[in-house]
Order: structure tokens, then C-alpha cells, then sequence
């Protein structure tokens, strides 16, 4: 097993063993296995660039396109686990409530006007008692982990591989994480198209799949990433292309993901040729709703003056707990409170790469992952979201408290705060010109001392 960090060295590597395999007339099979939103995708798009560059045709095939969907997989969950697989007709039943469910947000798959069109729907097919059933059936779909093994059908996977490589045609997989089902396709592969197959997934270097595959022909690759990028990743990504709630992302990738990563899918990479390393990149760090900032420092003399010119309200307390991440990449858990003693989850934001302007200001994407709304609904205290955090190995790096005014001046909103006894202004880009010449005008310029950083980073300020 290689480890490698450059993705054109990691192509090479790959490159050699595909043309030993072209010398002696094979085609090759490129396996790209690795944790939920490690890359594999990327990089599997990055290699196929790179081999047609090179002369050679490749296809990519993902592990993702041979989900069963929601509805067969909640079925199947449920007769097995709860009948012993004794239910008949799994396929007139599933059919019907694929077709009742496939249109409708994730969350309201199984709401209870979708659960009463089911009933009259299977009611004719269903051999067990209905009602327990579809009572089951609401459970698991709550409770699903879509990363577990028996979620893909590994075996039709295993049979397209095996004809692609005795140069036949397969219908092209696709699923669609908008509907949670697979669409309907005509598309074909032909396997006489193609020198490389690539086929990217969590479970891509699982057995089942490559145990009937000549192994001459198999290259084997591990896509490894840190946890905290893998969690951001997942989040982000959920967040973007599905219709989940983030309570559903963040529950499912902290109860059901990352364990069974832990369990079934990091393991694989001891048979890997190769491991390449994928934390997340510049671009990456980029994206993002930007926030503009600017900062400015003043002392207790100058804040007496400020306070006569602007209306204060709104005093709070904020507890930030800063978790995983290096140097300015932020994961902030935000508890707040009225009193400085009780407090309450607020909010889970991520903060990207940030960058200092000429004109001083502070741009940063941020994404927020969680809201008080969504805390409430979880019903998970801070130490117990930071004692799960720390089982996945995304650890508590520094926790900071602070007063906050908000205040107004001139209709602009904009915020004072005391940490570890030194006091911040600061505003978001609107307002940002008229504090500034308030500032100045009232206390005289070296009062004032703008913030070249963002104060969430400043280690000056933990505690």
C-alpha cells in the first residue's frame, strides 16, 4: 500500500498499472473507494481528465447509481427485520410506493396522506397486517442509514462490471438524490468503448463486488480525508443537493455515517495499491454565503464617549466552542444566554478560508449547519454534540466567552463586544463607512485601531 498526497503522482501510479494490464490485452477496472464525501468523485473525474490526455478511454461508474431507493430499501429493511422476509409481492408493493413517494420532499415521503394513498394502494398485495406494517415502515425511513452495505445492490454492480469487461453493453445506472429513487433510463455502455472502467463508491473495494472479477485487472484505490473535512463536506454537500433537513444530515452523519465508516469502510483500505490523501481544497475553502466584516478595537475611555451617541440594547452573552479545523478554518459551536450563567445551543457554523482586503475588511464564506431551531428539535445538549464530535475524532480546540451589545447609530445596526477585557466594534460591510466616521470624529483616530483579523481566530483571545 502507497500513500500519496499529490493527485498527478496518485494518477501516474494508477497510469502504469492500466498500461501493464493494456500490454497483455486486458482492459482495467480502477476501483476508488473511501469515506462519504472524501472525494472520490473528484478525483475519479480528475483521473478519467487525465487518461484521455494519455489516449486512453475510460468510464466512470458509481457505486451511488445502484442505491435500490427508498422505497425498496425501507421495504426490504422491514420484512427482513420484522417478518423474517415472509411479505409477498415486494415488487408490485414497492412499485406502488415508489410511485406515491418519489415526487414529494424527503421528509413528507411517508406524512399521513402519502401513508393513507399507500394503504389503498398495496392493501390488495400485502399478506401481513397493513397498519403494523406501514407503522414499521414510518420508523425505519426515520431511522435509516443510508450508508449501510445492503443500501446498494453490489450483485447487479458486480454482473455490469463483468459484462463491460467481456466488452458488452449494460443500461447506464442513475440515481437521483432529489427523489431518493433511481430515474428511468434507456442509456447504454458498451464495454468495447472503453480501456478503463473506473468505478467510484464507499464499498467500491468491497469483496462482493470484485470476487468473480480477474484480480489481474482490478486497481485498487483508498481515498483517505480527515474527519473534520469529511463531516464539513457531507453537511455542505446534503445541504446543496438533497431536500434533507439539516437535522436529518447532521443526525444521520453523526449516529449512522461516520460509525459505520469507522466499522466498514476504513478497514478496506489495508488491501488498497494505493491511499491517496483528499482533505478539502483551496476552492473548497472558498465557497460559501461571503460575509464582509470589519473590526475596530477602542478602550474603555473611548467606548464612555461612544456610548453617549449611540442607542444600546440587547445585551447577551456568547460561549463559542471552536472544534476540529487548523488555524483559520472554523467549526463554532455557539451557546448564548441572558444572564451569563444559563445557556442554550444557538448555532453550528462553519467559516472558510478567510481573506484581508486592501481596505482592510475581512471576507469570509460562511455556511450555517445548524440554527436554535434545529438544536431544539435534536434535543442534544453541547457536551453531548461535543462528546459525538469527538468519538468521529473531530476534538474541542479552544472555548471563548463574551459579552455583546448591539447597538444603532445614524438606523445602523452594529455590535459591541468585551473579551478578556478588551472591547470590539464591529459591523458588517453596509454599515461599516458610517461607524468608521463616527469613530473617528468622536474619539479621534488613535482611539481607534481597526482589526486586521478576525477575533475568532485570535488565540490572544481564547480561554
Amino acid at each position: 500500500m502507497n500513500e500519496i498526497t499529490d493527485i498527478t503522482k496518485w494518477c501516474y501510479c494508477n497510469l502504469d498499472l492500466i498500461e501493464e494490464n493494456k500490454e497483455n490485452g486486458n482492459k482495467s477496472i480502477v476501483l476508488v473507494a473511501g469515506a462519504s464525501s472524501s472525494g472520490k468523485s473528484f478525483v475519479s473525474n480528475y483521473l478519467k481528465q487525465f487518461l484521455t490526455k494519455k489516449g486512453l478511454k475510460s468510464v466512470i461508474i458509481s457505486t451511488d447509481d445502484y442505491n435500490k431507493g427508498i422505497a425498496k430499501n425501507v421495504f426490504q429493511i422491514v420484512n427482513n427485520k420484522y417478518y423474517n422476509n415472509a411479505i409477498k409481492n415486494e415488487y408490485e408493493i414497492v412499485e406502488n410506493i415508489k410511485n406515491i413517494t418519489k415526487n414529494t420532499d424527503f421528509n413528507e415521503k411517508f406524512n399521513k396522506n402519502n401513508l393513507i394513498l399507500i394503504k389503498k394502494a398495496i392493501k390488495r398485495y400485502i399478506n401481513v397486517d397493513i397498519d403494523r406494517f406501514l407503522k414499521q415502515v414510518v420508523f425505519e425511513f426515520e431511522n435509516i442509514d443510508f450508508d449501510q452495505k445492503n443500501i446498494y445492490d453490489l450483485k447487479e454492480l458486480s454482473s455490469d462490471l463483468t459484462k463491460l469487461l467481456s466488452r458488452e453493453s449494460i443500461i447506464e445506472k442513475s440515481y437521483s438524490k432529489k427523489i431518493s429513487e433511481r430515474n428511468e433510463q434507456q442509456k447504454y455502455i458498451d464495454g468495447k468503448d472503453f480501456d478503463v472502467i473506473i468505478v467510484e463508491g464507499i464499498y467500491a473495494l468491497d469483496n462482493d463486488l470484485i470476487k468473480n472479477i480477474n484480480k489481474d485487472y482490478v486497481i485498487k484505490n483508498f481515498i483517505d480525508c480527515k474527519a473534520y473535512y469529511l463531516f464539513l463536506r457531507r453537511m455542505i454537500r446534503d445541504m446543496t443537493i438533497t431536500d434533507c433537513k439539516n437535522t436529518f444530515i447532521f443526525k444521520n452523519y453523526i449516529d449512522y455515517v461516520a460509525p459505520a465508516y469507522q466499522k466498514n469502510i476504513l478497514p478496506l483500505s489495508s488491501s488498497a495499491d494505493f491511499v491517496f490523501e483528499n482533505n478539502m481544497t483551496f476552492d473548497e475553502l472558498r465557497q460559501g454565503d461571503m460575509e464582509i466584516q470589519t473590526k475596530f478595537q477602542i478602550n474603555s475611555q473611548a467606548l464612555s464617549k461612544l456610548l453617549k451617541y449611540v442607542k444600546v440594547s440587547n445585551k447577551r452573552y456568547y460561549k463559542d466552542t471552536f472544534i476540529g479545523g487548523a488555524n483559520e478554518q472554523l467549526l463554532r459551536l455557539r451557546e448564548v444566554s441572558n444572564d451569563g450563567i444559563n445557556f442554550q445551543s444557538f448555532s453550528l457554523i462553519y467559516k472558510g478560508e478567510p481573506k484581508i482586503r486592501h481596505d482592510k475588511k475581512l471576507i469570509r464564506p460562511v455556511h450555517v449547519l445548524l440554527t436554535k431551531d434545529d438544536f431544539d428539535k435534536l434535543g442534544l445538549n453541547t457536551n453531548e454534540i461535543l462528546s459525538k464530535f469527538k468519538t468521529l475524532g473531530i476534538t474541542t480546540i479552544s472555548t471563548r466567552t463574551k459579552q455583546r451589545y448591539t447597538a444603532n447609530y445614524n438606523d445602523q445596526n452594529f455590535k459591541i463586544d468585551f473579551v478578556n477585557n478588551k472591547i470590539f466594534v464591529e459591523c458588517d460591510d453596509m454599515a461599516s463607512k458610517s461607524i468608521f466616521d463616527l469613530l473617528n470624529n468622536i474619539l479621534g483616530k488613535n482611539n481607534v485601531r481597526q482589526v486586521e483579523n478576525d477575533i475568532d481566530t485570535n488565540q490572544e483571545l481564547t480561554i
